[in-house]
């Protein structure tokens, strides 16, 4: 039952625990690597199952379902905690960091019990990308040196958790054909200008890294529905509606 891309999947949540471990210590930049990290072995699992032959399991998928939990629902929400208690006050900080939490576990839970799949789509913001846009605004220039853009966090959060729980359409790259020319020159601008960021940020003392990244997790959810095609939009329209009768 438990394979060798499972204990790759674990790694996602031992990023998400070390972030909340790292927030109780005060290292929050240390604490949003950590969550990067995460996420780093939950996108290299399904390649360590084609290295080894592995297919797709019930327990797998639990297993992957239950880590996304910890490192892109709970963890964020202690994150969010640590960077806002000194502005909002605990408990305004524990009422903002509850938010990804408690979508996140609603989401958990809906999953379990009526799933809804539909190849190459994700409904309702993936809990990876919101995640992920946390982390880089809070870490961004944007969130640091523009004033008052940190208030502007508080309903960027709220909106990010409402997302996660609507049945909007995101691309998605399980069971989607890409051209090869596309995936690659998509993969090679995120993965390359990101890459790049890093030695300019360590070099520079310039966090441009959070903020590159912010941008893309900004062009995420505003550009990937032009990616559609009008014939699938309509099939994922009857497909949700379906799903609601149900």
């Amino acid at each position: 039952m438990f394979q060798w891309k499972d204990v790759v999947t674990l790694g996602n949540a031992v990023g998400g625990f070390a972030a909340m471990i790292l927030c109780l210590q005060g290292e929050l930049l240390w604490a949003s690597i950590a969550i990067i990290a995460g996420y780093f072995f939950d996108a290299i699992d399904g390649t360590v199952a084609r290295l080894f032959g592995a297919g797709p399991t019930r327990f797998g998928a639990e297993l992957d379902n239950t880590c996304d939990l910890v490192t892109y629902s709970i963890a964020p929400g202690v994150l969010i905690f640590a960077v806002y208690r000194e502005r909002l006050g605990f408990w305004g900080a524990a009422a903002l960091g509850a938010m990804p939490v408690l979508t996140g576990v609603i989401r958990f839970a809906r999953f379990n019990i009526k799933r809804i799949e539909y190849p190459g789509i994700w409904f309702g913001m993936p809990r990876p990308a919101s995640a992920l846009a946390i982390v880089f605004f809070l870490n961004s220039h944007l969130f640091r040196h523009v004033p008052y853009a940190d208030w502007a966090g508080v309903p960027l959060i709220a909106a990010l958790a409402v997302w996660n729980l609507g049945l909007y359409p995101f691309i998605g790259h399980h069971n989607r054909r890409w051209r090869r020319w596309v995936a690659a020159l998509l993969f090679g601008l995120v993965l390359g200008s990101l890459l790049v960021a890093i030695p300019v940020s360590y070099f520079g003392d310039v966090a441009i890294f959070w903020d590159v990244g912010l941008i893309w997790m900004v062009l995420y959810p505003t550009t990937q529905w032009t990616l559609i095609a009008p014939d699938e939009r309509r099939r994922i329209r009857a497909f949700v509606e379906e799903w609601k009768a149900q």
